[in-house]
């Protein structure tokens, strides 16, 4: 009998439950959430009735009872493998990714065979940054379920961040044949192929995706990104496509007449905040962090706007250390991080990210702060009317040059628009030149394949045939599809590949080290070389660049400039071939250069951070007293 009435309340907790679930599928969350608290009180110790309080719990952002009600099923089924799941899910949602992934490795235990369990395993180790156990968790995932486009798309991803190209494009071409439509995975799959030298096709699928998801400007802010890369594309073209970017994701956000409290007081100490989500170890971070240590506290106070969710490297707590005031807004909606920014009373707020990752020019779409700039990570306009001036200088902007291809009015710097931390823990040998010890010239690609298209290949073909003992050594082609690419490119031009060398990816010390084992370093073209050309003049090797017709080809001239350095500047092809030929034909002029470029580093505003600082202060002022004038 008892039986009997056990199986009556199994049955009434069942049908209790089955209605709920038609209710959560309807989107009537609450009246779910009722009918499981009705099974609830027929069978409290039923493990799918806490589970389903624990879903709708869950659904309702009431995660601490959700937490509760999946301890409670796993109370009464230990081995309950969905609970594990799905409280694993809740502990994501609280950022408890070490707690999470043990539930998910209970839940695996539980049914070694659970596909979701490894997805879900491998994104709470992604957040732990144990990339290792994340491969292999999607890894055990697709094992089990072949055809699993979530854990192609994670896999891909992940191998993609960590520099495993050839894997990253076979998973990310998996997921996009099970979603063809997926706008995510066709942008994962352009950065891919992009990043491996083979842009037009990884553009096609930039293009996809922002065609994909008109109302998620992430895909288009890539699309662009990347758009700078291709040779073929004219400035007007490139300038137009910015501006319907700022058209479809931004103007509406902007206030007509923004109502900023901040004091209209020319003179009085002034709140800067910087934005970016490359506070870290990343060449952003070098270039930044002399300029805040260097700011005038008694006119400046200085704030950081962190958009980054992974855990803080040393370079981060360096930062931090030389900020007043440190915000975290990765994770925060663009409106609240617009709040923040207004209720901080930031003044000036500058943007160092442009079209380049972890950007946040949404945010500065709503104008939280009466001056915008954008400076530093991206040589380009915004295309987005909220952002009033671009920080550049006279070298990569000349008057009349560039104006018409910027939504924003360009703020030049009087000596170049970089400064950069020192590199006092490295030395720059004296001695002879690679070439007097190799009996050959050895030219140097330190920048990435996605800068090296095939026009910057032809060129470098033909300083190798005027050249005919030198040597190229390509640095960081970490894919073999992408070094086939390049030689195969070669060979056509008549180089026999025993000339190019490929140099693997190694740490930042042993990077600059192998730099010094270059006789020059060749720039790319449209897109030049920034940091890297930095530091090839501080390992005190030149660095040849072409100089062209926009904003993102006329770095290398800039930075050249700088330390005066203009001899290297090419301003056609043939001049390119000459000016490498001309170097490697004095090599004792080459080795005095090479003596004396660390120093000339060292004097010009590039290294002097508190002279550079000052001027960029300068600017900042008159940008503020054009503001209070208005």
């Amino acid at each position: 009998m008892n039986e009997q009435i056990r199986g009556g309340n199994d049955a009434g907790a069942d049908s209790l439950i089955a209605a709920g679930n038609v209710l959560e599928d309807s989107g009537d969350i609450s009246g779910a959430l009722a009918k499981y608290h009705e099974a609830r009180e027929i069978d409290p110790d039923s493990p799918r009735v806490h589970l389903n309080c624990g879903n709708a719990l869950l659904a309702m952002a009431k995660m601490d009872e959700a937490v509760a009600a999946y301890h409670e099923a796993l109370r009464v089924d230990p081995q309950y493998a969905s609970a594990h799941a799905n409280l694993a899910r809740a502990l994501m949602q609280q950022k408890k990714f070490s707690e999470a992934a043990t539930q998910y490795s209970a839940a695996i235990a539980a049914n070694p065979e659970f596909a979701d369990g490894y997805v879900g395993l491998g994104c709470a180790l992604e957040e732990l940054e144990q990339w290792i156990e994340a491969i292999q968790a999607y890894a055990s995932a697709l094992e089990i379920r072949p055809n699993y486009p979530g854990a192609s798309y994670n896999l891909g991803q992940l191998l993609l961040k960590t520099g495993q190209l050839d894997e990253a494009e076979k998973h990310l071409r998996d997921a996009l044949q099970a979603e063809p439509n997926n706008a995510f995975t066709h942008v994962w799959l352009g950065k891919t192929l992009a990043d491996m030298g083979i842009l037009n096709e990884g553009m096609e699928h930039l293009r996809r995706g922002a065609e994909l998801a008109p109302d998620v400007p992430y895909p288009s802010s890539m699309m662009l990104f990347y758009s700078n890369y291709l040779p073929e594309i004219s400035k007007e073209e490139l300038f137009r496509d910015h501006v319907r970017f700022g058209q479809q994701f931004c103007d509406s956000l902007t206030p007509t007449r923004p109502n900023h409290v901040n004091v209209a007081d020319p003179d009085r100490p002034l709140r800067l905040g910087y934005v970016s989500g490359d506070f870290r170890n990343h060449p952003v971070a070098r270039f930044i962090e002399p300029v805040l240590a260097a700011h005038d506290r008694s006119l400046y106070e200085v704030h950081c706007f962190h958009n980054f969710e992974g855990t803080d490297d040393p370079q981060t707590n360096r930062l931090r250390q030389a900020a007043d005031r440190w915000h975290r807004i990765a994770g925060m909606d663009d409106g609240a991080a617009a709040d923040l920014v207004r209720q901080s009373r930031i003044d000036i707020l500058v943007d160092l990210s442009g079209h380049t990752d972890r950007n946040r020019l949404v945010m500065f779409a709503r104008k939280p702060a009466p001056v915008q700039v954008t400076w530093l990570g991206y040589l380009g306009t915004t295309g987005i009317r909220a952002m009033d001036y671009r920080i550049c200088d006279g070298y990569t902007d000349p008057p009349g040059l560039t104006e018409q291809f910027h939504t924003e009015r360009l703020a030049r710097l009087p000596q170049g628009q970089w400064c950069h931390k020192s590199y006092d823990t490295v030395m720059v040998p004296t001695g002879a030149l690679p070439m007097q010890k190799n009996g050959y010239p050895t030219f140097g690609s330190i920048n990435n394949i996605s800068k090296i298209n095939g026009d910057v290949l032809a060129l470098w073909g033909r300083v190798l045939t005027e050249c005919p003992t030198a040597r190229l050594r390509m640095a960081a082609i970490v894919s073999d599809r992408s070094r086939q690419l390049v030689v195969s490119v070669f060979l056509k031009a008549g180089i026999d590949p025993a000339r190019i060398e490929f140099v693997p990816r190694t740490g930042y010390h042993e990077y600059l080290s192998g730099i010094r084992e270059l006789d020059i370093v060749l720039d790319p073209f449209p897109y030049n070389g920034g940091t890297t050309t930095v530091d090839a003049l501080a390992m005190g090797v030149p660095v040849v660049t072409l100089a062209g017709d926009r904003s993102i080809s006329r770095g290398g001239l800039s930075l050249l400039s700088t330390v005066g350095l203009s001899d290297f500047v090419a301003r056609n092809h043939d001049e390119y071939v000459a000016v490498v030929k001309k170097a490697v034909s004095d090599p004792e002029s080459l080795l005095e250069i090479r003596k004396g470029l660390r120093d000339r580093v060292g004097r010009s505003v590039l290294q002097n951070s508190q002279r550079f600082t000052n001027q960029l202060e300068m600017l900042y002022r008159e940008l503020w007293c054009e503001w209070c004038k208005q």
